[in-house]
C-alpha cells in the first residue's frame, strides 16, 4: 500500500510540474504577444497622425508597408 501511494505521489508531482512548464510557457508566448500587440497599436496611432490616410483601403495599404518594413528588418 506504502508503495502504490509514493508511487502516485510521484506521479502527481510529475504531472503537476509539467503543469508548471505549461503555465510559464503559456505565459511567455502571452507576453511575448502583448508587447507585439501594443507595438501594432502604436504604429497604426503612428501611420494616422504622420501618413494622414484619406480612407480605410489607404490606411490598410499603409499598415501593410509597416509590416512588410518590419519583416525586412528582422
Amino acid at each position: 500500500i506504502v508503495v502504490s501511494v509514493y508511487s502516485k505521489l510521484i506521479s502527481l508531482k510529475e504531472r503537476l510540474e509539467e503543469t508548471l512548464q505549461e503555465i510559464d510557457s503559456f505565459y511567455d508566448v502571452s507576453s511575448r504577444l502583448a508587447s507585439k500587440i501594443e507595438l501594432g497599436q502604436l504604429a497604426i496611432v503612428d501611420i494616422i497622425y504622420c501618413e494622414k490616410p484619406v480612407s480605410r483601403e489607404h490606411l490598410i495599404q499603409l499598415i501593410r508597408q509597416k509590416i512588410r518594413q518590419h519583416k525586412v528588418r528582422e
